[in-house]
């Protein structure tokens, strides 16, 4: 049984989600919270430590799943406008997520397990579509389709 809380129309700018799917993680300071003590270090971290490993190539890595996901990962790329509002920064650590999950992918079969059990439950349950009740989505303009 899904839970609605009523809740009054947002006021505050940048408060894009829409009444019925406000949550704990939509709210203003857990946004603040999540921008400015996750995602900041974590962009640090991808520039100080992941940024320096080799990027994976289908010429350094084995497993035929490494190298579909590397060419996912080119694919993605390409969906960036890197001369719109996204900064090089971001787009460093989305580099930077998808060789690390490659690397474990590749070398470690205890993270292969669990990275393949993810995408094999995923699949048996219903995805919805990317933009499902997104109303602010179409605003994004670094996102080429």
């Amino acid at each position: 049984m899904e839970q609605t809380t009523e809740l009054p129309e947002a006021k505050l700018p940048g408060d894009r989600i829409v009444a019925k799917h406000r949550t704990i993680f939509s709210s203003l300071p857990m946004q603040i919270f999540m921008i400015h003590a996750v995602k900041k270090p974590l962009m640090m971290v991808a520039g100080l430590i992941l940024d320096k490993l080799p990027e994976p190539t289908k010429a350094n890595t084995w497993h035929p799943n490494s190298h579909t996901l590397i060419d996912i990962r080119d694919e993605f790329l390409t969906h960036l406008e890197t001369d719109k509002s996204l900064a090089d920064e971001r787009i460093k650590i989305i580099r930077c997520a998808f060789n690390f999950v490659i690397i474990l992918y590749d070398f470690d079969p205890p993270w292969r397990w669990m990275i393949d059990y993810v995408l094999q439950e995923a699949l048996k349950k219903t995805w919805l579509p990317r933009g499902y009740e997104d109303t602010w989505s179409n605003k994004y303009t670094w996102w080429r389709e």
